[in-house]
């Protein structure tokens, strides 16, 4: 059972309303996908807090939580809209 798999489930069965298929459509994964192949190539993959801004459902740090090039303590996602804390909670659950 992949983690990444286990967090969508999760969010589907806990927050219905969730616009997660959008989150997770082929357009943004390949966005976030990029972003974290630049942030390896330009820093490696050693963290001890990265911060998301504009994090919306918390998919970037799912995704670097689950790519093994990264180690990383603590991922901190902000966004201007409080109602989608929530679902990032619960995607990013450990």
């Amino acid at each position: 059972n992949h983690p990444l798999v286990a967090g969508l489930a999760r969010v589907i069965a806990k927050h219905p309303q969730a616009d997660i298929a959008n989150a997770f459509n082929h357009k943004q994964v390949a966005c976030k996908t990029w972003a974290l192949d630049k942030l390896f190539e330009s820093c490696g993959g050693r963290f001890g807090r990265i911060w998301v801004l504009g994090g919306w459902y918390g998919i970037l740090p799912a995704m670097l939580f689950n790519d093994a090039r990264f180690d990383i303590a603590t991922v901190d996602s902000i966004d201007i809209d409080p109602e989608v804390a929530p679902v990032a909670r619960t995607l990013n659950r450990q």
